[in-house]
């Protein structure tokens, strides 16, 4: 994959950026001069990530414990 070749021996150590983090950084890009499509890409990037960070938490709010109470 593409994405293997291009990853820098520091980022396999880093764990990767929370949404919080994910959704500043594209705020921050905001805050500058973008033409048209550049901006519509943006207010895609963030809808992306808040879709993502939803299902996250409606995965996080139905997984099943990987233990039973009492059980351990």
């Amino acid at each position: 994959m593409v994405e293997r070749q291009m990853a820098l021996p520091e980022d396999r150590l880093a764990p990767p950026p929370s949404i919080g983090l994910l959704l500043a950084l594209v705020d921050s890009l905001r805050q500058g001069t973008l033409n048209e499509v550049q901006a519509e890409t943006i207010m895609q990037l963030r809808a992306g990530i808040r879709a993502l960070a939803e299902k996250e938490s409606t995965i996080e709010d139905v997984k099943v414990p990987t233990t039973t109470p009492g059980m351990a």
